[in-house]
């Protein structure tokens, strides 16, 4: 019995251990109305010179009742917005966080609104970002990486699941080059697909900051766009969505 509770003891132990060792190394949580983290605007505030914000919003998917807020308040680039965070850079990585979408246009356009994985903070023409294009009844998801020219790859999802309102996102980069990207939208896992500006002596091999983005073009006024609880962790491990509790 003695022998029996040890080794119950040391599985407790080694299991807790484990659970701590994929801890986020990233969190941005507006937790009571304040950021987690700094967020710099995209470009040294150039063009993309929002800031991100922290509002009460009841329907947090976190609960602690804030969320993060972006949008082109002046309206000074045609509805983009970008912002990226202090953190040091990542190659491969996992994103978890969630994003208010619409599903409809708004003010008469699109309101497409994402997670930039890697970005350069110095730039605005160096980023890889997955945006939700959801009144699209087609390549509602989009990958995509800028480097002063557009690669970008759609992913058509089951209209059921393209509602307004809070989304789930997860973005996975890893593979030998750094450059295979893999979204899970809602819980629904969608295809792997490999960005070659992505890779080592391409565009964004060391733009590794992640931020928020946001476009909206040419409406007006552009709306307020909403990010919570997100959760950032290098790879490897990978591994962080195999543990039921994460």
């Amino acid at each position: 019995m003695k022998g029996r509770l040890l080794f119950t003891t040391a599985m407790i132990l080694c299991l807790l251990f484990a659970v701590s060792a994929y801890a986020a190394d990233f969190e941005e949580h507006a937790t009571s109305g304040t950021l987690d983290n700094v967020w710099y605007k995209l470009g040294a505030g150039t063009n993309y010179n929002d800031d991100v914000v922290a509002i009460a919003d009841a329907s947090a998917p976190d609960g602690d009742g804030y969320v993060l807020e972006l949008y082109d308040r002046d309206t000074n680039f045609m509805g983009i917005a970008g912002a990226c965070s202090s953190e040091t850079p990542w190659l491969d990585l996992t994103l978890d966080g969630w994003v208010y979408a619409y599903n409809t246009p708004q003010n008469g356009a699109n309101c497409q609104v994402g997670f930039m994985f890697r970005a350069d903070r110095m730039s605005e023409t160096k980023y890889a970002r997955v945006l939700l294009n959801l009144p699209k009844t087609d390549g509602e998801i989009k990958i995509q990486t800028y480097t002063g020219s557009w690669v970008t790859e759609e992913i058509d999802i089951d209209n059921a699941w393209a509602t307004t309102g809070w989304h789930h996102l997860v973005i996975e980069v890893g593979g030998v080059d750094h450059n295979e990207v893999t979204v899970t939208f809602d819980d629904h896992v969608l295809p792997t697909k490999t960005m070659a500006a992505l890779a080592p002596g391409d565009g964004l091999a060391d733009a590794g900051l992640i931020g928020l983005s946001i476009l909206h073009l040419n409406a007006a006024p552009t709306i307020p766009v909403l990010f919570d609880n997100i959760k950032v962790t290098a790879s490897p491990p990978s591994g962080i969505k195999d543990w039921t509790m994460y």
